[in-house]
């Protein structure tokens, strides 16, 4: 029971309440509330697309809460990113490019699944 209470001690201390401390003492949410959250009230509340205990809402149950189009599997509470995404919600694209150099000296450009070279064909412009 002691510990219970020094556990909630410190949680009052960092700036939220309640038996999860799904309750911020100040004027906005001091805790990180999840991916798929808002701040209301000093509370997080789960977006419509999200779910989640306590304060974290961070299980897609909707597409919606994917980004990019791509889509939810409701079954283990995660977005399923195509080919090119990125992340917890697929917002971030891949950079096919990243550490390219254009044997040209072209520009290298992201072309979907490839880096090309704006001077030539492929990165060794062969």
């Amino acid at each position: 029971m002691d510990n219970i209470l020094i556990f909630k001690t410190i949680l009052s201390h960092i700036g939220c309440t309640g038996q999860y401390c799904e309750k911020t003492t100040g004027g906005t949410c001091d805790v990180d509330c999840g991916v798929g959250v808002a701040c209301i009230n000093r509370q997080c509340v789960c977006y419509a697309a999200y779910a989640g205990k306590y304060v974290r809402c961070s299980k897609c149950v909707k597409n919606a809460a994917c980004e990019n189009n791509n889509t939810c599997n409701v079954d283990i509470g995660k977005c399923e990113c195509k080919e090119g995404y990125i992340g917890l919600t697929c917002g971030g694209k891949v950079d096919n490019c990243a550490g390219v150099t254009c044997s040209d000296g072209g520009a290298p450009y992201d072309a979907g699944p490839v880096c090309k070279c704006t001077k030539c064909k492929g990165t060794d412009c062969s």
